[in-house]
């Protein structure tokens, strides 16, 4: 079992589903905003629309310099 941890017995498949599931973590937020943006300018508000954007670039810069 500590081998496991260690990334020894990990197979290439196994790996890569792991980090499937990362990549979808840290993008639920992101898509999250998007679709916000999305629904706010569909409504046509535009206070929530300004707000939904800045933390849209908040966002994409933190992914970005990371």
């Amino acid at each position: 079992t500590y081998q496991q941890f260690q990334g020894e017995h990990v197979t290439g498949s196994a790996a890569l589903f792991m980090t499937a599931g990362v990549i979808a973590l840290i993008l639920t937020p992101y898509i999250r905003v998007i679709a916000s943006v999305i629904y706010f300018g569909w409504e046509k508000n535009i206070k929530y629309v300004l707000i939904t954007l800045f933390v849209l670039a908040v966002v994409t810069l933190s992914l970005a310099l990371h």
